[in-house]
């Protein structure tokens, strides 16, 4: 009786060994799979918020190359401008201001109005605007925190190029970067 006991025993601790190896196999497969799983949802929201971020840059900026190719921008005298300024700030509701830069940097411009920055040539040094200068392309700048509003934004810049092919002057867009954070968080 004492043998039939033992390996009883020993039957029944290897029939418990088995269980709990299976069960661990189970437990670390339904882990891996859902992990897996997570994994494939998250790259799909990534790739979904990097299209609309994309898809929101992209109208920016071709707005902007819209706004500057207009022939009475290009002629546009300070109050003309101011006024073009308002409409292009009201029609795209994403920037904490807009500024017209002289190609040496000086400020003629600011939508919102702020005749503190009007005649200050702060940005002449900003790699991006001496790259937009010097190739006439547009640019975009670092992730900056705007002395203004407080508010995280980034600065694209659009050459304005008169009929002459002529450089006249450089519109900044400063984009509010917490409405792509509100975007980003609608999408998640």
């Amino acid at each position: 009786m004492k043998i039939r006991s033992q390996l009883l025993l020993v039957m029944v601790m290897a029939l418990f060994i088995t269980i709990s190896l299976v069960a661990s196999v189970q437990m670390y497969t339904t882990y891996y799979q859902a992990q897996e799983s997570m994994k494939r949802i998250l790259q799909h929201q990534a790739n979904q918020i990097s299209g609309q971020v994309d898809t929101w840059f992209s109208i920016i900026q071709q707005s902007g190359h819209f706004f500057v190719s207009q022939p009475f921008v290009q002629n546009a005298t300070p109050e003309e401008m101011q006024k073009l300024l308002g409409n292009l700030h009201n029609e795209i509701n994403v920037f904490n201001n807009l500024s017209i830069a002289t190609p040496d940097g000086t400020i003629t411009n600011s939508y919102p109005f702020n005749e503190a920055l009007l005649g200050t040539n702060n940005i002449k040094d900003a790699d991006f605007f001496k790259d937009t200068v010097a190739l006439q392309t547009p640019q975009i700048g670092r992730v900056i925190m705007n002395s203004e509003t407080g508010k995280v934004s980034i600065i694209l810049t659009q050459p304005i190029i008169n009929s002459n092919n002529e450089l006249t002057a450089v519109l900044l867009q400063d984009i509010n970067l917490n409405l792509l954070q509100d975007m980003i968080e609608d999408a998640v």
